[in-house]
C-alpha cells in the first residue's frame, strides 16, 4: 500500500487541477456557480465570478471584461472578446466551447 500511496496522491493532484479555479465569495455564488457548470456563460450579462469559470480567464481578465462591456456595450459575439486587452485569438478559441454572447 505505501508504494502506491504516492501515486494515487499525484493522480488526486492531477485530476483536480483540471477543473478551473473558481473564486466564489458566498455560498449563494458558489451554489449558483455549481448549477451552471455545464453551461455556456454569456459574456454579456455574467458576473465576475461567472466569467471567471472560463478557461484561462482569471480575477484580471474577468474584470477587463467587464469594463470592456461596461464602455463599449454589449458584444456582438465570442470573437470580439479580442477587443479586450489582454486577450487574443488562440484565448477566444479555447472559449469558443464554453462562452456565448446572445
Amino acid at each position: 500500500m505505501k508504494k502506491y500511496l504516492p501515486t494515487l496522491i499525484i493522480a488526486c493532484g492531477v485530476h483536480l487541477a483540471s477543473f478551473p479555479p473558481v473564486q466564489a465569495q458566498t455560498l449563494e455564488e458558489k451554489v449558483a456557480v455549481a448549477q451552471t457548470r455545464t453551461a455556456k456563460v454569456n459574456i454579456n450579462t455574467a458576473t465576475l465570478i461567472e466569467l471567471q469559470r472560463l478557461p484561462g480567464i482569471g480575477a484580471s481578465k474577468a474584470k477587463a471584461i467587464l469594463d470592456y462591456r461596461e464602455s463599449h456595450g454589449p458584444f456582438s459575439s465570442v470573437a470580439a472578446l479580442t477587443s479586450v486587452k489582454g486577450i487574443g485569438e488562440r484565448m477566444v478559441a479555447k472559449l469558443a466551447d464554453h462562452a456565448e454572447a446572445s
